[in-house]
């Protein structure tokens, strides 16, 4: 044999070992991570020019758990679900197409593609982090001020742990504002039929948002008159064609958030939006029997949704606070 040849069968062993080697090797499965009512999500993830993390599109988690395949699923504010690029901005970063969101041609259809990506905000801020899910079904007209049902449907990637628990800014279980009871979503509010049912004018709601949980106490005039505070009660002030009006407020960042019986976990709507009612109170909620009338007849992903209930093994709740700070 040559010295050519030699070498040639060299190469080509040495190649061979090294895939061989390579293909024993699994890639690395992301590190588990705990999303919950509550969690904060963006729906893009990118750099700027300086190479700066700038998470454009926030919103709140409302409610998780598994729809009728068995898919772990959330539910969240249709409207925000990222826009069409505006006129004079098709320059700016977060304007690239792979941040676009769901294209309104697409609404009402099931997306079975992971094009539209969604993200822990906290999760980013911390450093880089694969998605936590993809935008699965957005319901029709979300973007429209006027519509009953204001929802996407998100489904979690395998690395992806659901509470039932919410947990804060700093990765602790929440406390209910009536100082006893952990925040939670495990159940759906339902009448003594059994029916999906919606609170009744004069009853205590709570919700939680993630821009009032990171903006605790403030007192904000830039979107709407609002004391920050999460949780948030309030009191059912008019229930009209679904949609939920009290006086529990929250701000930008906050849709989508989760909306339940005050002290208990029963999951009764989102946070949507607000308007100039200031009498019966600005803040508006799409109700859950409003997202599942419409969600479950569809055989979409997240159809038959059943919230997760996993409270007793949730981490330790911080001791509970006096009543008159809560």
């Amino acid at each position: 044999m040559g010295r050519a040849t030699k070498l040639l069968v060299g190469l080509i062993t040495t190649a061979v070992l090294a895939m061989g080697v390579t293909t024993g090797i699994a890639a690395a499965e992301p590190a588990s991570v705990d999303v919950t009512p509550g969690t904060y999500l963006i729906f893009d993830n990118h750099r700027d020019a300086h190479g700066k993390k700038t998470p454009g599109d926030t919103c709140t988690l409302g409610v998780v758990g598994h729809d009728a395949a068995g898919r772990k699923v959330g539910i969240t504010a249709g409207h925000c679900n990222p826009g069409p690029i505006k006129p004079g901005e098709e320059d700016k970063p977060y304007n690239l197409p792979q941040f676009q969101g769901v294209p309104e041609s697409l609404h009402g259809q099931n997306i079975a593609s992971n094009e539209y990506e969604v993200w822990s905000r906290d999760q980013v801020e911390r450093g880089d982090a694969p998605p936590i899910g993809w935008i699965r079904f957005v319901a029709p007209g979300s973007e429209s001020t006027t519509t009953k049902t204001d929802y996407m449907v998100i489904e979690f990637a395998p690395h992806v742990v659901l509470w039932s628990t919410t947990l804060d800014k700093d990765g602790k279980t929440v406390r209910s504002t009536n100082g006893r009871d952990l925040f939670k979503v495990n159940s759906i509010h339902r009448d003594s039929n059994g029916a999906v049912a919606l609170p009744g004018t004069g009853e205590s709601i709570e919700n939680f948002g993630a821009s009032s949980d990171r903006n605790g106490g403030a007192i904000r005039f830039d979107d709407i008159f609002a004391l920050t505070k999460a949780p948030n009660n309030g009191t059912v002030t008019e229930v009209k064609d679904g949609m939920i009006r009290s006086t529990a407020q929250f701000i930008i960042g906050d849709s989508g958030g989760p909306v339940v019986m005050r002290g208990t976990g029963e999951w009764v709507g989102i946070v949507s939006g607000t308007d100039s009612n200031f009498i019966l109170g600005q803040w508006v909620n799409t109700s859950a029997k409003n997202i599942l009338d419409d969600l479950n007849p569809r055989n979409v992903t997240g159809s038959g949704f059943t919230p997760v209930d996993n409270e007793s093994t949730a981490p330790t709740a911080d001791p509970a606070c006096p009543s008159s700070l809560c």
